[in-house]
């Protein structure tokens, strides 16, 4: 199965602007598997735009990125896994005060918001207390057990942006990519 990448946009601010997420605004589809039953496997991100608010040099933002939704309707269907992985945010261009790495960028799934089909899904962080950085890719959902119905799965994914204690003020851009397998 060709694996389904589909980035959004994310912002913020590390000390007065306001954030932003954004993606392009139609979902991206898998290559069609082989057989007459089966059509694909889809993945639908926000299309932004989305505020964090604003804090202070050393402060923390929360916020929710949005529905994210997985569209599975191969007839013969099995497991699927969505990961996620970021960008580091920047604003301008220049010296390490302008970028907030992935490693202070983190990411929990929370439990799914619609679950369609006959599968057994697994939020790849289901609490705050799970959460993981974005410096590599992790987990964010995955649903096994569909067969031979079509499945709909939704989740409404949290970022926690520790802003460093040295990062300057200003707008910060950044991309956070969910892939579906």
């Amino acid at each position: 199965m060709p694996t389904v990448h589909r980035p959004c946009r994310a912002g913020l601010l590390a000390t007065v602007l306001a954030t932003t997420l954004t993606a392009a605004p139609s979902p991206v589809r898998a290559a069609s598997p082989v057989g007459p039953l089966q059509t694909g496997l889809s993945i639908t991100v926000p299309t932004g735009p989305v505020s964090f608010g604003a804090t202070t040099p050393g402060g923390t933002l929360t916020g929710h990125l949005g529905t994210v939704q997985v569209d599975d309707d191969r007839l013969l269907g099995g497991s699927w896994t969505t990961s996620v992985t970021a960008t580091s945010f920047k604003t301008g261009a220049g010296d390490p005060t302008r970028t907030i790495d992935a490693g202070h960028v983190s990411y929990w799934s929370g439990p799914a918001t619609l679950a369609i089909g006959t599968l057994a899904v697994h939020p790849g962080q289901r609490t705050a207390a799970d959460a993981v950085t974005l410096d590599v890719s992790r987990v964010a959902f995955r649903a096994d057990l569909n067969l031979l119905f079509l499945s709909n799965v939704a989740w409404n994914p949290s970022l926690v942006i520790a802003t460093p204690s040295a990062a300057v003020a200003g707008h910060y851009t950044g991309t956070v990519i969910h892939s579906a397998v």
